[in-house]
C-alpha cells in the first residue's frame, strides 16, 4: 500500500480478479476504507483483507510490532466492517 502507484495497480488487478491485500493495517483508516469500496464498486471483483497480527496478545503484538500496533489493526478492521469488506485475521 505505500508503492507510489498502489491505487492505479489495484484498479488495473481488479480488471481481471478478486485482489487480496495482506497487510499490518497501520495505513487503514475510514477514509481508505471508503476509497477501497469505491475501487470494489468500480469493479466486478472484490477485496479481501488480511490483517496481520503478531500475537492475540496486545502487549505481545505491540512489542514485537510497536505500541498501539494491535488497536489500529482493530481500528482497521472496524473501517473495513463498516463497508462489508471480507477480512481475514491473521
Amino acid at each position: 500500500m505505500t508503492h507510489p502507484d498502489f491505487n492505479n495497480i489495484l484498479r488495473l488487478c481488479l480488471k481481471r480478479t478478486n485482489v487480496c491485500i495482506f497487510t499490518n493495517a497501520t495505513l487503514i483508516n475510514e477514509k481508505k476504507a471508503r476509497f477501497f469500496k469505491k475501487v470494489e464498486n468500480e469493479s466486478n471483483y472484490q477485496i479481501i483483507f488480511k490483517l496481520s497480527f503478531a500475537s492475540y496478545d496486545e502487549l505481545k503484538n505491540d512489542d514485537v510490532r510497536f505500541r498501539g500496533a494491535f488497536r489500529q489493526n482493530l481500528y482497521a478492521q472496524k473501517c473495513l466492517d463498516k463497508y462489508d469488506f471480507t477480512t481475514i485475521m491473521c
